[in-house]
């Protein structure tokens, strides 16, 4: 027979041994066939067989059980916690969209307690704090509750400016950008441009050698970045590539001979500008609390010692100075003299400019000149022009001397190569660098 409604097993009728008694055949197997039946109707601790009805517990515990995979898994009750307590927190992280608190701390270090507490930072958390002062740094910070502090900012990462928190009573709306690490403030008094900055973007630079190791820099302003945000600040500032790993200096190492320096403008996050000159012209290395940075020109030394050429650079454009620090003349290019072919297509001789413009240099100033008479010199930026009397394809720049030697050309190409190229007729002649534009 089956189990009772209770669940207990009962022993079938008439099945029981009697002793002194013959066992009936039929009352064993009746009794085998029944506990076989329910031993088939018994959980398998193996898990081979699965539950046909509801497992009534009783009241009892199932204990030992491990947190669930699937869906379709039990739920132990370190996970139903863990689980309503994240749900809880989740809910309290967006209704903390919709509280509010009066601030503490001071006009730069801000803090506000908020109710339910906030325990940790999540991407889009928004939070309406009512300021009690302006701030007056770029970077003041917002903690909320124990949170950790996080600078504060606007825009797309920008920094803020002097009263962007406008004082006592400006409600601020403070969003978490997780991305950035930083609270971003969507109301600042100063509206946040979003337009990126170009960075280098200046207005009247000036770059100029002052002596053998220091160069003067100014402007109205630079932008510069770290990468993610933009700042725009005046410069006012002395390099002295005499010293090195601190502001105002060289960035490593010691100045020297036939080096080309770039020149950088750098700036902490709070806005303090200064400048540096490395070799490097794309990854100059930065001194303590320097993170932004852009180049804005070049100088270089001489050959002869450590000692800087003396040139000038407004905005773009750079020029030799002659009677400046190193500079006695125009810088002259080899090979010069006679070389090359005036008369004859594509017989020009290639003449190297890496010495005397930067390889950021996008533009060379040359003088052409000529003192030899009845002679012809000839220039063009590459060797594909023809004879210096052709009528289809004359080279750009070209002079011829009379019997009374004396002639200069000036002019400019916009450089193909790290050569541009000159033929000429006469011993004297030759082809002189007067400056460069930078391409920043």
């Amino acid at each position: 027979m089956p189990r009772q409604a209770n669940g207990q097993y009962q022993q079938p009728a008439n099945t029981a041994a009697v002793s002194g008694a013959t066992i009936s055949s039929a009352a064993d197997n009746t009794l085998i066939t029944d506990i076989g039946t329910e031993l088939t109707n018994s959980l398998d601790r193996q898990g081979r067989s699965s539950m046909s009805a509801a497992l009534p517990m009783g009241g009892n515990k199932i204990t030992g059980m491990a947190d669930p995979v699937a869906s379709t898994d039990g739920a132990t009750k370190n996970y139903t916690d863990t689980a309503t307590a994240l749900l809880v927190s989740k809910v309290a992280y967006q209704n903390a969209a919709q509280i509010s608190a009066v601030a503490a701390g001071s006009s730069d270090t801000i803090t506000a307690a908020f109710t339910p507490t906030i325990t940790a930072l999540s991407a889009g958390m928004t939070l309406e704090v009512r300021a009690g002062a302006a701030n007056s740094t770029p970077t003041p910070t917002f903690q909320a509750d124990s949170t950790t502090a996080k600078t504060i900012v606007k825009g797309a990462g920008f920094a803020l400016v002097a009263g962007d928190i406008a004082g006592a009573g400006h409600w601020l709306s403070l969003t978490y950008d997780l991305t950035l690490d930083k609270w971003v403030l969507n109301n600042p008094a100063n509206a946040a441009k979003f337009s990126f900055p170009v960075p280098a973007a200046f207005k009247n630079l000036s770059i100029k050698v002052a002596t053998n190791t220091t160069v003067n820099v100014a402007a109205d302003f630079v932008t510069t970045t770290d990468g993610v945000s933009y700042q725009t600040t005046a410069v006012s500032a002395t390099i002295n590539l005499g010293t090195a790993g601190v502001a105002n200096a060289l960035d490593a190492g010691t100045i020297a001979i036939d080096t080309w320096y770039a020149i950088w403008v750098i700036a902490q996050p709070g806005g303090t500008t200064a400048c540096l000159a490395s070799t490097s012209f794309t990854s100059p290395t930065l001194p303590t609390g320097y993170t932004y940075k852009a180049r804005i020109g070049a100088v270089r030394t001489i050959h002869a010692s450590a000692t800087l050429f003396g040139t000038w650079q407004l905005g773009r454009r750079a020029q030799y100075v002659v009677g400046l620090t190193q500079t006695t003349s125009f810088v002259q290019l080899s090979p010069n003299g006679s070389t090359g072919t005036v008369s004859s297509a594509n017989s020009m001789s290639a003449v190297s400019v890496s010495g005397v413009v930067p390889t950021t240099a996008s533009e060379i100033n040359f003088v052409l000149s000529v003192q030899t008479g009845s002679t012809i010199a000839i220039c063009g930026p590459n060797n594909n022009f023809g004879a210096y009397n052709s009528l289809t394809n004359p080279p750009p720049f070209s002079f011829s001397s009379t019997s009374i030697a004396g002639g200069n050309v000036s002019g400019s190409l916009l450089l193909e190569s790290s050569n541009i190229y000159f033929a000429s007729t006469g011993a004297s002649n030759s082809v002189f660098c007067s400056g460069w534009t930078d391409n920043i």
